[in-house]
């Protein structure tokens, strides 16, 4: 004969239920950093510089902390800025591989703000610098940004104000080259 403890609420079973029901909701708030939501959505626009432009390695990114907030890594980085690129319409062609021109980008600092309730603010500097193969610099630039987030969740908070200060950044320098002259 088995004995039920009297202090059990759940059984077993239930207990697991309920595990399964919430772990969605617990990987969601912790899915990370996304290049796809990185990437500013694409705005009509007639300019096209064409060329073909190489995003060389990013660089200054932070890699996350196991119970730190989560920070936006150089490959994360690189993948947005060539999909944001991409998104533009402003080159031929935007890789990884080879371009008419190098495309070299720079993370300068990723810093927070906490204000008073949920309100999460993440700030991002980046430098980015066209050269040609002559190593002559074509165009550069250097954007500041910052997105605020208030989610409930904390984890979710710190990654759409991460996410949403780089988005800001990658537009800035769109609209940057789009704005002044041409690098190619």
């Amino acid at each position: 004969m088995k004995l039920q403890p009297k202090n059990e609420k759940l059984p077993a079973k239930s207990r697991t239920l309920v595990l399964l029901t919430l772990m969605p909701f617990v990987v969601w708030g912790c899915s990370g950093i996304s290049p796809a939501r990185i990437a500013p959505k694409p705005s009509s626009s007639a300019m096209i510089v064409g060329g073909t432009v190489r995003v060389a390695d990013v660089t200054g990114g932070k890699k996350s902390t196991f119970g730190g907030a989560e920070m936006i890594n150089n490959d994360q980085f690189k993948k947005a800025l060539i999909l944001a690129l991409q998104q533009s319409g402003l080159f031929d062609e935007v890789s990884a591989d080879h371009g008419d021109l190098d495309l070299n980008a720079t993370i300068r600092s990723e810093d927070q703000k906490t204000s008073r309730g949920l309100k999460y603010t993440a700030t991002m500097v980046v430098s980015y610098k066209f050269v040609d193969h002559t190593g002559n610099t074509t165009w550069s630039g250097s954007y500041d940004s910052e997105f605020s987030s208030v989610a409930f969740s904390g984890a979710a908070r710190t990654v759409e104000a991460r996410e949403g200060s780089a988005r800001e950044n990658l537009a800035s320098l769109i609209n940057g080259i789009r704005e002044s002259d041409p690098p190619v």
